[in-house]
């Protein structure tokens, strides 16, 4: 997915992160006007490893991305009601971290979940608000992303399968009816919230989750740690 120095410059403003590479902060005023825009994977010689917080947001006129194999983050709400935006271009192999609402408002997410029900991206579970009744993570699932199932009403009984390591920020905060949660000894982090409100919640924490975040568990109904 080749991209010329015309589009790089006209379209797209970057600025460096703390570790040297360059992350997409917005569009410059031709590139909202612009309908396809190919993110390249090196800008003035230098990696382009992430689309920042809000990068395309509210952008009416795009319909197609390309993503380098070189960015690994597509931080929250990146293309947050890009309602015209249908198609998008990324390695799934590559990309490690989708945050909240990333894709929230977009064609392409909206036909992905009437014709599936669930958004995944890679190892990276990303929408799962559809889900109702009792409910299996699918194998090689290694991520919930931030807000994957925030406000799903209808879930009421979940097994995260083997393999996942990370829950993400409110990832299911706001599941009302949630009453189960099996958690398998893969996990390792639970982020902040992650089951926040989760009001019918009793949950069995493994010994082996070693990273919780504060507010986990603000306000469910029962919390017990595994001894050991």
């Amino acid at each position: 997915m080749g991209c010329g120095k015309k589009n790089t410059v006209q379209y797209i403003r970057y600025e460096k992160l703390d570790n040297g590479t360059y992350y997409v902060k917005e569009l410059t005023d031709a590139g909202k006007d612009a309908s396809e825009i190919t993110i390249p994977s090196e800008y003035e010689g230098i990696k382009v490893t992430a689309i920042g917080r809000g990068a395309f947001q509210d952008s009416p006129n795009l319909r197609a991305v390309h993503i380098a194999d070189s960015v690994t983050s597509i931080l929250e709400n990146a293309f947050l009601h890009c309602s015209g935006l249908e198609t998008i271009e990324l390695s799934e192999s590559t990309v490690e971290v989708i945050g909240a609402n990333a894709f929230e408002g977009t064609k392409w997410q909206n036909d992905i979940l009437a014709d599936k029900g669930v958004v995944i991206v890679g190892s990276i579970y990303v929408n799962g608000k559809q889900i109702s009744g009792e409910y299996t993570i699918p194998d090689g699932i290694k991520t919930i992303a931030a807000e994957a199932f925030k406000d799903n009403k209808n879930i009421t009984n979940l097994v995260v399968s083997e393999g996942v390591k990370t829950l993400g920020v409110y990832s299911f905060s706001s599941c009302e009816n949630l009453e189960s949660v099996n958690i398998p000894e893969s996990l390792e982090k639970i982020g902040y919230g992650a089951f926040s409100y989760c009001s019918n919640l009793s949950i069995v924490i493994p010994k082996t989750v070693k990273n919780i975040d504060n507010d986990a568990f603000l306000d469910i109904k029962e919390l017990e740690y595994q001894e050991g």
